[in-house]
């Protein structure tokens, strides 16, 4: 596939899911019939491929997806199937093509899962807390620590035995389930056993689509600020005339931009050597773009973005909760410190530039890829 073919293919897939999204209006908590919508249409399972049920493409595809789906600010875990649930099964003999609510514990605030042999499968024990949708789902797909170098991937019912769930909501009204699993038993053919980097990757996988809803609801945050200050005259002018608004939308636009590139460098980096440092990178930048594009634009639109009638508060309420989930930003920063200082100086540019192999990032020698 051309450059061109995947940029139409992405274009296309972004009209659609915002046309299923606008036929099928977000309802509180979840919107399930948007969900069903995007599940006849396949597009829950982008990435996945075609013989084992899903709708084939790659990441740009999903992207444009979650993108169209954070700009309409809807209720319902795509970046938690897209970005969680579908790449932790991917070559794995359980099934992801379920039209029920999905999710993984790979997006929650914080997860303390072990897991310890129990007859030919596992048992699951301790807490993922702030689990996005979890009440809602049909089943959750959970990364769990074991001994040694490696970590248990399991698919468990919601209804099951050994599962404990304390409702709780984000500032968007979104839920956000702490999950207690005592005792949880998952059998032999519900589970696998993954290396600690592959769980590491997962949770890199999980930044990145908050990094990517939050870069998509920015563009929609700066795009409803810049009309409105267009429209809102005071003074007999525009406010958009003032200096100081002028000013807060520009640096509304830089934030956004920077961010967009970030999520642009981060999407092409998966799978390579310079993937570790760009999502933790975008990641962390995300934060930062979130907390000021939603306070200018809140301060640009006075009261009137706060009240229920208007859309504005809808999307800055996701991103206050987005820049903390599935890793915060000090999180993400610290482990960028510490990858700098495990190469070394004489490596930092290799490192920063993408072009450190990772066998020189694991042993802090000054060697560059071709």
């Amino acid at each position: 596939m051309t450059s061109g073919d995947s940029l139409a293919t992405a274009r296309l897939v972004a009209a659609t899911t915002e046309e299923i999204i606008d036929a099928a209006p977000a309802t509180e908590g979840f919107a399930e019939a948007a969900w069903q919508s995007l599940c006849a249409a396949g597009l829950h399972l982008i990435g996945v491929a075609e013989d084992r049920g899903g709708a084939g493409g790659s990441w740009p595809e999903a992207r444009s997806a979650l993108a169209a789906s954070a700009r309409r600010a809807v209720p319902i875990p795509l970046a938690e199937v897209l970005f969680g649930v579908a790449p932790a099964l991917a070559g794995l003999p359980m099934d992801p093509s379920d039209h029920g609510c999905l999710t993984s514990s790979t997006f929650a605030a914080r997860s303390a899962l072990r897991a310890r042999p129990s007859g030919s499968g596992w048992q699951l024990d301790g807490v993922a807390s702030r689990v996005p949708f979890a009440r809602h789902a049909a089943s959750l797909v959970v990364v769990a620590a074991t001994t040694g170098n490696a970590s248990v991937l399991a698919r468990i019912r919601a209804s099951g035995p050994g599962m404990h769930l304390k409702p709780g909501i984000n500032v968007a009204d979104e839920p956000r389930d702490d999950v207690r699993l005592v005792e949880c038993e998952v059998s032999a053919d519900q589970a696998a056993v993954i290396t600690t980097e592959r769980a590491a990757e997962l949770r890199r996988l999980a930044a990145l689509a908050r990094s990517l809803q939050i870069a998509a609801a920015c563009d929609r945050v700066v795009s409803m600020t810049v009309r409105y200050a267009g429209e809102r005259r005071q003074f007999g002018r525009p406010i958009s005339r003032f200096q100081a608004v002028a000013h807060q939308i520009a640096a509304m636009v830089g934030e956004t931009t920077v961010l967009n590139a970030g999520v642009d460098a981060a999407i092409s980096s998966l799978g390579t050597s310079a993937e570790e440092v760009a999502v933790a990178a975008v990641k962390s930048r995300a934060a930062q773009a979130a907390t000021m594009v939603a306070r200018s634009a809140h301060q640009v639109f006075g009261a009137l973005g706060f009240t229920q009638e208007h859309p504005l508060h809808r999307i800055t309420g996701r991103l206050w909760s987005w820049r903390h989930e599935a890793g915060r930003s000090e999180e993400w920063q610290r482990d960028l410190g510490g990858t700098a200082l495990a190469v070394g100086a004489g490596s930092l540019w290799p490192l920063l530039s993408g072009t450190l192999t990772a066998g020189a990032a694991a042993s802090g020698a000054v060697t560059t890829a071709d």
